[in-house]
């Protein structure tokens, strides 16, 4: 008793003194080239100077190191798990193929490895890496299973833009925790009432008097953050999640919500010996903003709703290589037309109270990893329209690739919004629209995530999985003697499905989009109905068959 009340008392100290900012800010070290090794483990960090805190790192005692890799080489990566307990590996917004996405389906067992290889095919960008282990994505995540990409291409080595690593280019990953009294990481605390950078505790950082690139990384189970500056000076965004901005755009507030990702480029050549704050400025949020203005369900927390810095920026000499101007255009963004669109989906992210809890969900259905909900053509491009009916806002996050913004709350996307992105924030009761063009590799097999990236809304049901399949794959054979294909109402069905057929001796089967047997029967004339109330929401395939052939069409049991 007498040692939990000396570092209660210890700790109460270090957190009273936290305003003083007295830690150097920590900057990763980087792997990089095309053999990259992770060494996955429990270990323990000192955040408090004499307290040892567990925790979970990569090659380290908590987080990982930022791996650099360059666009269009392929990277062959060893994943060590010595974890007391299953984990993966996503590579959080990289257009990657399924079987290699570090989704829940990639399980690394315990005392295993993984060796995934993949080609870098996105553009230069601010990525990051992060368990997804279903229903321990929050604990793992807080815990430390979190790092930076860092994506490099030819085009954006010729930009006039900071860009030497931990000179003028820094890593900025947010989070924000709570420490019990024993100094160990609340995994029930959703929002925090302790800000880390990089896991340093009150840090600060010396930075050249000169313009400066902060890589923005929110890396918190919930929190929302609205970032601006103690002078509220301007800054220029250079980047979205997955890329750069055609332009720079000059603003003086950022909000970053969970999993989101920003470049930002800011000017202190006139700052030399100063001291300036970098500031989370929640209270200019609203109630629903997790981390704004409390009030009603969002939970609690002493930095919700107060301006609090985040760390002290400490300006000292220039470097000898600094950037005096920025280029002004960065990139031309190619958006896929709207001729191209051969589908339209429609998602709804909502939560239902259930035994003092709220169970999300997307289209009234919670995750479940044996149901795949859609089924994406590869190549094809597509206009996802999502709901948000909650009173929270919820960053929603898509695998496999990024998608362009064409409508929020039925307003065009703004400026900054317009870049690639691989999260949007959509907030209460409003919805957003986006157009993405899928990519040409498929998997039937292994399948690819959506959900919202607040990592206890996911791993409580709020997530949804499709797979990417060839268009063979759902290509409809008709009968020989048949002028058109099955016609099947309703589509979408929550009851029963029909279908019309002028054949005798014909079966029709339902398969799942794993090719397995679900429920068969034999067919006749006229109109047949099938009962889909036992059937899991998510995609199907009907299949009637006769001794002349076999058709085959799809549809969706909600």
């Amino acid at each position: 008793m007498k040692k939990q009340l000396t570092l209660l008392a210890l700790f109460i100290s270090v957190i009273a003194s936290s305003q003083q900012f007295q830690n150097p800010l920590y900057i990763p070290d980087t792997l990089m080239g095309k053999n990259f090794q992770l060494f996955i483990s429990d270990s323990s960090h000192q955040f408090i100077p004499g307290v040892n805190t567990s925790t979970m790192g990569y090659n380290g005692s908590y987080m990982g190191p930022i791996l650099i890799f360059e666009k269009n080489a392929t990277v062959n990566i060893s994943v060590v798990n010595a974890l007391n307990e299953g984990t993966t590996v996503h590579w959080h917004g990289m257009e990657v193929e399924a079987n290699v996405d570090g989704g829940p389906h990639n399980i690394i067992d315990d005392s295993s490895s993984w060796f995934p290889s993949f080609k870098v095919r996105d553009n230069a960008a601010t990525m990051w890496y992060h368990s997804h282990l279903h229903k321990q994505t929050q604990r793992q995540v807080n815990m430390g299973l979190a790092g930076m990409i860092i994506i490099r291409d030819s085009s954006s080595k010729q930009l006039s833009i900071p860009s030497e690593y931990g000179k003028d280019d820094f890593p900025i990953i947010l989070q924000d925790k709570t420490f019990d009294s024993l100094g160990q990481i609340n995994n029930d605390a959703l929002l925090g009432d302790t800000f880390l950078i990089n896991g340093t505790l009150s840090p600060y950082l010396n930075t050249p008097a000169q313009n400066v690139r902060f890589r923005l990384l929110n890396a918190s189970i919930q929190r929302i953050y609205n970032i601006g500056f103690e002078d509220n000076r301007d800054f220029q965004v250079i980047a979205t999640d997955n890329g750069f901005l055609e332009s720079p755009v000059k603003v003086n507030r950022l909000m970053i919500a969970s999993g989101e990702r920003y470049e930002i480029v800011a000017d202190f050549t006139n700052d030399l010996s100063d001291t300036l704050a970098l500031v989370n400025y929640s209270s200019e949020m609203g109630y629903g903003f997790l981390g704004g203005i409390p009030g009603g369900d969002v939970y609690p927390s002493p930095l919700n709703g107060v301006d609090k810095d985040l760390m002290k920026l400490r300006i000292t000499a220039p470097t000898a290589n600094k950037v005096d101007s920025i280029s002004t255009v960065l990139t031309t963004h190619v958006i896929p037309s709207m001729s191209s669109v051969s589908r339209e989906r429609y998602k709804k992210l909502g939560g239902k109270a259930q035994g003092g809890n709220i169970i999300w969900n997307i289209n009234n259905t919670s995750f479940s990893m044996s149901v795949i909900n859609d089924t994406v053509i590869s190549g094809s491009t597509e206009i996802w329209e999502i709901r948000n009916s909650t009173h929270f806002v919820h960053p929603f996050h898509i695998h496999s690739g990024h998608f362009f913004l064409i409508e929020n709350d039925s307003m065009p996307p703004t400026v900054i919004e317009s870049g690639k992105k691989d999260v949007i924030l959509v907030r209460p009761n409003t919805t957003v629209k986006f157009i993405m063009e899928f990519p040409d590799f498929h998997d039937a097999q292994i399948p690819y995530m959506y959900h919202c990236h607040m990592l206890d809304h996911e791993d409580g049901g709020m997530m949804a999985q499709f797979i990417i399949v060839d268009s063979s794959y759902l290509m409809s054979t008709r009968f020989p003697e048949a002028n058109e294909s099955i016609n099947v109402w309703p589509n979408p069905v929550d009851g029963f499905v029909r279908f019309e057929i002028e054949l005798a001796d014909a079966k029709w089967q339902i398969h799942d989009l794993k090719g397995r047997l679900i429920t068969k029967g034999d067919c006749r004339n006229g109109v047949n109905q099938i009962e889909t109330t036992k059937l899991f929401s998510g995609s199907y395939i009907l299949s009637i068959s006769t001794d002349k052939g076999t058709s085959r069409t799809r549809f969706i049991k909600i």
